[in-house]
């Protein structure tokens, strides 16, 4: 299991990263820093930006590799953890980001919801 979940990090990594250079070429009013690995930010985004008066916008990046057949975005408001006797823990939807983008590697295309 643990195995499944370091896959699924480096895909998701390589979405957090795709956000993140795009973005940052898009726009030289803000400054883009991958926050995804400090314990702080979890709950707040996976890309922190920073406008030139330190205002701050927090951008949660999930890929999915469906929706460029679906057309739908997973939302999770729980997630069961079958680990430690199971229990339910905050889904995605529960996060304090400010933008969600949900990244189509086989479309190359970002959605952007605010």
């Amino acid at each position: 299991m643990l195995e499944q979940f370091n896959k699924d990090l480096a895909i998701g990594k390589r979405a957090e990263d795709i956000v993140l250079h795009t973005f940052a070429a898009l726009s030289d009013d803000y400054a883009f820093e991958d926050v995804s690995g400090e314990k702080e930010f979890y709950y707040r985004g996976d890309i922190r930006a920073i406008d030139k008066f330190g205002r701050e916008i927090f951008i949660e990046v999930k890929n999915d590799s469906r929706i460029h057949t679906t057309g739908n975005i997973l939302c999770e408001e729980e997630v069961y953890y079958k680990s430690h006797g199971g229990y339910y823990g905050k889904g995605n939807m529960s996060a304090n980001y400010d933008i969600y983008c949900v990244v189509s590697e086989k479309s190359r295309k970002i959605y952007v919801i605010d």
